[in-house]
């Protein structure tokens, strides 16, 4: 017999080589693209529709004082305008943004102060508050039919 016939052709084995290699890359690419995914729509906002129609006012506000409930309107998004600082009532009770804007559905109360909208869920009363972030105020505009 002769040398060439015993010696396995390398050409088949170099393409065996390339393809794993591409499927490899391939695989790597769509494992990057699943975590990008997850990490860029995890968790989004979602505003309650029924909160944000029940209410007198939706607003961005930025928390002035925990204790008091005293906020500074950034800016009205629908319905009655609040003064410049006003208070809500229970907001200590509530857990809201760490830090910066909230986006609050509120009602007024007889005294001038305001409180969060209910929202019933399951026999409870849920006080829903929320980031006061662009892309939460373009939804609660959205949902509000605010263009």
């Amino acid at each position: 017999m002769n040398d060439a016939a015993r010696q396995p052709a390398s050409g088949g084995n170099e393409s065996a080589k390339r393809l794993a290699f591409a499927g490899g890359l391939l695989f790597a690419v769509w494992v990057a693209g699943l975590i990008w995914l997850a990490v860029e729509t995890s968790n989004p906002v979602t505003l309650n529709v029924a909160q944000m129609m029940n209410a007198d006012c939706v607003v961005v506000a930025e928390l002035s004082d925990a204790e008091t409930g005293e906020f500074q309107l950034v800016t009205k998004i629908e319905g009655r305008e609040p003064p410049e600082t006003f208070r809500v009532l229970g907001i200590a009770d509530i857990t809201g943004p760490e830090s910066g804007r909230w986006l609050l559905a509120l009602n007024r109360e007889r005294a001038g102060d305001y409180t969060v909208v209910p929202v019933l869920y399951r026999d409870r009363k849920l006080l829903l508050v929320y980031p006061g972030d662009d892309e939460v105020v373009a939804q609660a505009r959205e949902l509000l039919g605010i263009e």
